[in-house]
């Protein structure tokens, strides 16, 4: 019975940090959790991650218990250095696992270049200069109106080839291209650079002022970065 508990808790850390490294609406659910968003509200996925980080808290006591009044192995010097590692185990992955997300992020996203850097070159070459539709993508609105740098969707679409859905599509300088993107992969952008320079903060088309907070190249002409928005 004890053995189990002990390797039920430290299952639970092993599956929780593979599910925050490559699960993309992992942030989705940690948020759910830390803001309490109870009921209905909660997905399918929420409500396990709940239940496992009860279970790991009611095994975690029942290990600490065991320290004390369990079988001589349990009260030994090797079983609380366990028990001090697999609490900062639990302790390190509360504090990095944006880290580890974002590791995640990138391998995932890293994977869908090849039809993304198609899609790119098509829109560079075919930028639009007013509303309108693209074929896969959807209707789209042009701003600012006259010399548009912003293309807008009416929606949300996949990355033409790819599992990657985006909102919208900033232009800039050097025939920058930067995919604002959505679903599981969102508070990302996926930046074709084709000049091969590095994000920094600008000021969108929509007057949006945007604060670089991370980026890492993914390749020579593709950076996965993110950024605080805020009034231009």
């Amino acid at each position: 019975m004890s053995a189990t508990v002990w390797a039920v808790n430290v299952g639970l850390l092993a599956a929780a940090a593979a599910w925050v490294y490559l699960d993309g609406g992992a942030p989705h659910s940690v948020e759910a959790i830390a803001e309490l968003r109870a009921g209905s509200t909660w997905s399918d996925q929420t409500t396990a991650l709940a239940s496992a980080v009860v279970a790991a808290a009611a095994t975690a006591v029942v290990m600490l218990l065991m320290l004390f009044i369990g079988p001589p192995w349990c009260r030994s010097t090797k079983a609380w250095l366990l028990f001090t590692g697999v609490v900062c185990g639990w302790l390190g992955l509360g504090i990095l696992w944006p880290d580890l997300y974002w590791a995640g992020q990138q391998r995932r996203v890293a994977s869908e270049l090849a039809a993304a850097t198609e899609f790119a070159r098509q829109l560079s070459t075919d930028w639009p200069t007013n509303d309108g539709e693209l074929p896969g993508v959807g209707m789209f609105l042009a701003y600012p109106k006259g010399a548009p740098t912003v293309m807008l969707l009416i929606g949300t679409a996949e990355i033409p080839g790819t599992g990657l859905w985006f909102t919208l599509v900033e232009r800039g300088p050097g025939g920058v291209l930067r995919f604002e993107l959505a679903g599981d992969e969102s508070d990302a952008w996926l930046e074709w650079r084709p000049d091969g320079s590095s994000p920094e903060t600008y000021v969108g088309g929509l007057e949006t002022h945007y604060r670089l907070r991370r980026d890492t190249r993914l390749s020579d002409q593709w950076v996965l970065s993110r950024y605080d928005a805020g009034p231009g």
